[in-house]
C-alpha cells in the first residue's frame, strides 16, 4: 500500500479526518516511456509512495530509476521488448496477472501512466487496466500520444489503445505530445523541453490528487468527491496555473485555461470540475471568490464545481490552481456513435459488457 507523504509543515490529523491516509494510492507505469517519465519525477518516489514500473525490456529497466521494477515476459519473447507489437505487450501482462494482482490488491486508487504508440504501452496498459478493474480499483489513466513525426502506424495504435482504456478506466487524461510545442512562447523548443512540459502535467496531477485525498484543507474534498467527478464522464482535461500578487486569482485561472490539456476542449460542455487551490497563509476569501468568478465565465452555469483549499507557507503571495475537468462531450461529436469493441478472448474481460459503455466504470462494477 502506498500513501502520499504529509508535507513537513502540516499537522498530524486525527483518524476521523475524511482525507486520512487510509485511502491507498499506487502510481504504476507500463512500458519504457512511462519508466523514463517516472524516473524523471523520481523526487516524488519516496518510501511513503514508491512508484512501480512494469516492462519487458531489460535495457530500459536497467536505466529505470524508480523503486519498484517488475520484469515481465521471461517465459515468452526476448528480453529486449515487444518489438512495438501491442499484442505481445497484452500477452505479457495477462501472463503475469497473478504477479500484478499482488501489487494492486487492496489499493483504492491507481494512477496508471503509459506512453502510447508502441507495444508495451498500447497493448499492456489496457490489459493492466482491465486487471485492476476486476479488483474494483478506481483507475485514473494518464497517457501520452506520439508526436506526428513518429508516423501514422504509432498514431493508429495509440488511438486504439485510448478507446480500449476508455472502456475500463474510471477517468483518462490524454496528453498529445504534439501539443507541447504550443505551450511555450518560444518559437522553437527542444525535445527535452517538450518532454519536461509533459512531466510537469503528470507531476501536477499527482500533487493535486495528494492534496485532495490526503491533506487537511480549509475547504476539503475527499475520495467521494473524486468519484462524483468521475461519474460526470470518463474523459478528463487537466489544467494548472499560478498567479502572484494583486491579480493572482485571475492570473492563475487564465494560465490554467490557456494551457488546458488536451487543447481544444469545449469547457462550456464540461459536466464537472474539481479544483485544488493552494495558497499562502494570507490567502483571502475575497481571492477565492474572484478565482471562482473567473472560472465561471468559461463554463456552463449548470456545471458542478467542487474544490479544496490548501495552505502552504512556501506559497507566500502566490496562488496555484489545478483543475480536473470531466465530460465526454467536451470534444468534437465526430466520434459519436462509434462502438468500442475489445477482443474479449485475449483480454479476458470477466466484467465487460459492450452494451454498458456509457456507464462509468466504477458504477458498472456495482452491477457485477
Amino acid at each position: 500500500m502506498i500513501e502520499f507523504e504529509r508535507p513537513p509543515n502540516e499537522p498530524e490529523r486525527g483518524s476521523d479526518h475524511r482525507g486520512s491516509p487510509q485511502v491507498s494510492v499506487r502510481v504504476i507505469g507500463v512500458g519504457g516511456g512511462a519508466g523514463r517519465m517516472l524516473s524523471r519525477l523520481r523526487r516524488l518516489d519516496t518510501d511513503a509512495h514508491p512508484f512501480t514500473v512494469f516492462n519487458t525490456n531489460e535495457k530500459e529497466l536497467g536505466h529505470c530509476q524508480v523503486r519498484n521494477i517488475v520484469r515481465l515476459g521471461k517465459k515468452y519473447g526476448d528480453p529486449w521488448g515487444t518489438g512495438g507489437d501491442p499484442a505481445i505487450g497484452r500477452k505479457m501482462i495477462l501472463a503475469a496477472r497473478e504477479q500484478i494482482r499482488k501489487h494492486v490488491q487492496g489499493v483504492d486508487v491507481v494512477i496508471l501512466v503509459a506512453t502510447l504508440g508502441k507495444g508495451m504501452g498500447s497493448g499492456g496498459a489496457p490489459a493492466l487496466a482491465q486487471l485492476m478493474h476486476e479488483l474494483e480499483t478506481l483507475i485514473v489513466g494518464f497517457v501520452t500520444l506520439p508526436f506526428a513525426f513518429e508516423g501514422k502506424k504509432r498514431a493508429s495504435r495509440a488511438s486504439e489503445a485510448v478507446e480500449q482504456l476508455c472502456a475500463v478506466v474510471d477517468a483518462l487524461i490524454v496528453v498529445p505530445n504534439e501539443d507541447t510545442a504550443q505551450r511555450t512562447e518560444k518559437p522553437k523548443i527542444s525535445l527535452r523541453e517538450g518532454l519536461e512540459q509533459v512531466d510537469r502535467l503528470l507531476e501536477h496531477t499527482l500533487m493535486s490528487l495528494r492534496d485532495v485525498l490526503f491533506q487537511a484543507g480549509l475547504i476539503d474534498v475527499d475520495l467521494a468527491d473524486v468519484r462524483a467527478l468521475l461519474q460526470q464522464g470518463r474523459r478528463l482535461c487537466l489544467a494548472t496555473g499560478e498567479g502572484r500578487g494583486e491579480e493572482a486569482p485571475e492570473e492563475a485561472v487564465k494560465q490554467a485555461l490557456d494551457g488546458l490539456c488536451p487543447a481544444g476542449a469545449d469547457l462550456e460542455r464540461a459536466q464537472g470540475v474539481l479544483l485544488a487551490v493552494r495558497g499562502g497563509p494570507t490567502l483571502a476569501l475575497e481571492q477565492l471568490q474572484r478565482l471562482v468568478r473567473a472560472l465561471s465565465t468559461r463554463v456552463a452555469s449548470g456545471t458542478e464545481v467542487s474544490f479544496g483549499v490548501y495552505l502552504d507557507d512556501a506559497m507566500e503571495d502566490r496562488i496555484r490552481v489545478t483543475m480536473l475537468v470531466a465530460g465526454d462531450e467536451m470534444w468534437s461529436r465526430k466520434d459519436e456513435g462509434k462502438t468500442v469493441l475489445l477482443d474479449q478472448r485475449e483480454m479476458e474481460f470477466s466484467n465487460y459488457d459492450e452494451q454498458d459503455l456509457d456507464v462509468p466504470a466504477f458504477l458498472r462494477r456495482r452491477k457485477n
